[in-house]
């Protein structure tokens, strides 16, 4: 009889928290099988429409979202969801990504976790051209950053973040920048900028060093007479050497036109605090 009731006040004992685990974990459906097309089409504030991209794909409905982060919006890419437990609470969670339609890529997501009825729906995250990975428990998301001169193929550089759920947020752990190989597209929107006579964004293609060596009104009336720059850029000899040939068209005093030719290299150096590639030293000399 003791035993018996020690063995009772043992149960009694450990009910209470072990039934309010089990109410806390109370899940319908496991996410991983969930039919993901009825959630979205009945998921409250979510707009989830037919709007075929593709007819021979498997993107055909676009689903829009305005949250306190800013509007959301894309295709579901249903077939790329990631699955993990972000929170380290013992249950998955849902990360759909949502793809533009053309070169924009992943410009999006939708976090879902489970729910005792339905999965619910946490958050939305806007982005561009986004790269999703899990790693660890966490959610690594990798964007492009770019300065402004650059064409859409080529960002400066990429940003790479950690992130871990806490509560309904995703909260950032790690964050870094890591330059891409940008140095001739650099070059390029140098001169690009001068034979725009925007001489204010050419100037700040300089570094430091080579802004101390030419301060910016002398640089300026080096300019004065330009009228139009075209210019080749190529690899040059080392990782952070551009190749360039010139073709300066500049007015002359009395009326009329010259136009030189120069030919040389650009030495660029990575600027961590401007996520962008700088001008270091100029080796360039009028063509024979």
């Amino acid at each position: 009889m003791a035993l018996l009731l020690v063995a009772i006040a043992a149960l009694l004992a450990t009910g209470p928290p072990l039934a309010s685990a089990a109410v806390a974990r109370a899940v319908g459906t496991p996410l991983r099988q969930v039919e993901w097309e009825a959630v979205l089409a009945s998921e409250p504030g979510l707009t989830y429409a037919d709007e075929p991209l593709f007819p021979a794909s498997s993107f055909r409905r676009f689903v829009s979202l305005s949250s306190g982060d800013g509007d959301v919006a894309g295709y579901p890419s249903l077939e790329d969801i990631d699955y993990c437990d972000l929170d380290g609470d013992g249950a998955e969670e849902a990360i759909i990504p949502l793809f533009s339609g053309g070169t924009a890529g992943t410009v999006g997501l939708l976090l879902y976790r489970e729910g005792p009825d339905r999965p619910k729906l946490i958050l939305g995250r806007d982005g561009y051209k986004l790269g999703m990975r899990i790693e660890g428990g966490r959610l690594i998301l990798s964007e492009p950053s770019y300065v402004g001169f650059e064409p859409n193929c080529c960002p400066s550089a990429s940003t790479i973040a950690t992130f871990r759920l806490v509560g309904d947020r995703l909260e950032r752990q790690t964050f870094e920048v890591e330059p891409n190989d940008a140095q001739e597209v650099t070059v390029y929107g140098f001169y690009a900028a001068l034979s725009d006579g925007n001489l204010a964004d050419a100037y700040e293609f300089y570094s430091p060093a080579l802004k101390a060596a030419n301060p910016f009104d002398r640089w300026r009336e080096g300019y004065r007479d330009t009228l139009r720059l075209e210019v080749d850029t190529r690899s040059g000899p080392a990782p952070n050497v551009v190749a360039v040939d010139l073709s300066a068209t500049d007015r002359v005093p009395g009326g009329g036109t010259v136009t030189r030719r120069f030919t040389g290299t650009w030495t660029v150096i990575w600027s961590p605090e401007a996520r962008r590639w700088l001008l270091e030293k100029a080796q360039i000399a009028e063509a024979p």
